[in-house]
């Protein structure tokens, strides 16, 4: 009974279709990271432009309790909305507690904190709020990676 369960062990393995290496370098893992990185970077350069660059076309917000956000458009509009003052990144410490990935994706989990300010009706407020976050990045057909979709979930 054994050799006979080795035996067809043996054949199915022969016959299994070839499975592609989807191994996930080091050198990918950098690359997804500084993607996950010019985020955070593009926020503290108070760059629009920056910032929505760092995203795929057709890219994905899940805002922490809030529908999902897609597209440039909408994202844009989410994060700019037009009848609100202009806001000030000072400060936006991330740190990565996660990176996986296989072939063109990514997954970046961490912790961040994000600090602004913003002057409403001639009074400067400023806020910090602590999230937990997810980024997926895929690689795009230039080798740069970008984000997907980002997720977060504010932390009280």
């Amino acid at each position: 009974m054994r050799r006979t369960a080795l035996f067809l062990l043996l054949l199915l393995a022969g016959c299994a279709p070839a499975v592609r290496d989807t191994s996930f370098s080091d050198s990918d893992r950098k690359a997804a990271l500084a993607g996950s990185r010019a985020y955070v970077d593009a926020w503290l350069a108070n760059e629009p432009d920056g910032v929505m660059a760092t995203f795929a076309p057709g890219a994905t917000l899940v805002p922490s309790g809030q529908a999902a956000v897609t597209g440039d458009s909408a994202i844009r509009a989410f994060f700019w909305p037009p009848a609100t003052p202009p806001i000030t990144v000072s400060g936006f410490d991330a740190e990565v507690l996660d990176v996986t990935g296989s072939g063109d994706l990514a997954v970046v989990r961490g912790e961040a904190v994000l600090t602004w300010s913003a002057t409403f009706d001639g009074t400067l407020v400023t806020r910090s709020q602590r999230s937990t976050y997810v980024d997926v990045l895929g690689r795009g057909s230039d080798g740069r990676w970008r984000i997907v979709q980002r997720s977060w979930s504010d932390r009280r």
